[in-house]
């Protein structure tokens, strides 16, 4: 398990101020993935941090859309080590949040992002504060399909 003080300078590197770790899971083999949020150049960004089951840090993952502000509020960890990170992207300067969901290969790499904004009223929130990993049914979701392709 990392040294807590070890995770606080993990995500200080990770980006540059205001840094927050908001989840953590662990895969089969005992690693442990938190996931978060960074100050980066100009916006906030979600990160993904892997640890070792030693502790030791084995890569960090920001994700950036477009200098929007990106936000994580949850994650969950396959046994496999893939990692599904929901949050929330700030629609540019209005109040909007669109939701947003990552996924994260076990080797760091970003393998997807997908974004859903509902539309209506001025001031909406639409940003994910869960995940849920089972049988997928379909929601008119505006032809966005967050689903994995099989």
């Amino acid at each position: 398990m990392p040294d807590r003080r070890n995770l606080a300078k993990d995500l200080q590197r990770a980006g540059n101020g205001d840094d927050a770790g908001n989840a953590i899971g662990l895969d089969q083999d005992g690693a442990v993935y938190v996931a978060g949020t960074v100050q980066g150049t100009s916006s906030k960004d979600m990160v993904v941090l892997k640890y070792s089951p030693d502790g030791d840090l084995k890569w960090a993952r920001t994700y950036d859309r477009s200098g929007l502000d990106d936000r994580a509020s949850a994650m969950v960890v396959t046994p496999q080590g893939h990692c599904y990170v929901a949050g929330y992207t700030t629609s540019g300067e209005t109040p909007n949040k669109d939701m947003t969901v990552i996924k994260v290969m076990p080797d760091g790499s970003l393998d997807w992002a997908k974004h859903a904004s509902f539309g209506g009223s001025a001031a909406l929130d639409d940003r994910a504060t869960c995940i849920a990993i089972g049988a997928t049914i379909s929601l008119p979701l505006e032809n966005i399909d967050l689903a994995e392709p099989q």
